[in-house]
């Protein structure tokens, strides 16, 4: 399963995903994102279905569990990739963006992540994924609320591999540095010599394939210094 999968990060994902034979079940809000994922993830010759929703909405995140459900008995990994962010000082930014901010990056995941879990756990085994951020260990001027929103996953990861230690059950967090998305285009801070979406799902693939024994905790992604 995976979030944000539509488009830059979470596209690059389900790409590389489905190169190494993963059966794919995609989330996003624009249908016609998705479907060219999808179409461009079954060239490989696996399977990927999709859903169209909003992480933010508890039942657009239970439709999408019972498609998933529908498709494939088991879930092997769930990569909580949707994000969202408004850029801006925090005196200028509205509270509803604020909470929009703290819906997508922070409950969408924890909803989905409380929806797979228990059957994981029944398997004593599985993998949560959370793409947090470099954001989600410090805090920079103008993106404030968007590190509240990181700071709260990052603590839900932590916490979740703690409790969850001896389970089988796997918690990975990404923290990556700045990536060319659209995401960073919609607030204007492209830039040069930034990770492009293709580094991050190298990432995950190298976690994924990890030996049932080893579990990666957290993964950390900077471009190369020049």
């Amino acid at each position: 399963m995976i979030t944000g999968a539509g488009r830059g990060i979470g596209k690059a994902i389900a790409l590389k995903l489905a190169k190494e034979g993963a059966n794919l079940s995609l989330l996003a809000r624009t249908e016609s994102e998705l479907i060219e994922t999808s179409n461009e993830v079954k060239k490989f010759g696996v399977k990927a279905y999709y859903t169209v929703g909003d992480i933010s909405k508890q039942e657009d995140v239970d439709r999408f569990y019972k498609d998933t459900m529908t498709h494939f008995p088991n879930i092997d990994f769930l990569v909580n990739n949707a994000g969202m962010a408004y850029y801006g000082e925090l005196m200028r930014i509205s509270l509803e963006k604020v909470v929009e901010m703290m819906n997508v990056n922070f409950f969408g995941a924890y909803y989905l992540t409380m929806k797979v879990l228990p059957r994981m756990l029944a398997r004593g085994t599985g993998h949560i994924i959370n793409m947090v951020s470099m954001l989600g260990m410090v805090v920079e001027p103008g993106w404030v609320p968007y590190c509240a929103s990181k700071h709260a996953l990052r603590v839900l990861t932590e916490g979740l591999r703690a409790e969850l230690r001896g389970t089988g059950v796997k918690v990975t967090g990404i923290y990556p540095g700045a990536v060319r998305t659209k995401l960073l285009e919609s607030v204007g801070r492209l830039r040069p010599g930034i990770l492009e979406p293709e580094d991050v799902a190298e990432a995950i693939v190298f976690v994924l394939k990890q030996p049932y024994g080893v579990e990666v905790g957290d993964v950390t992604i900077l471009p190369k210094r020049t």
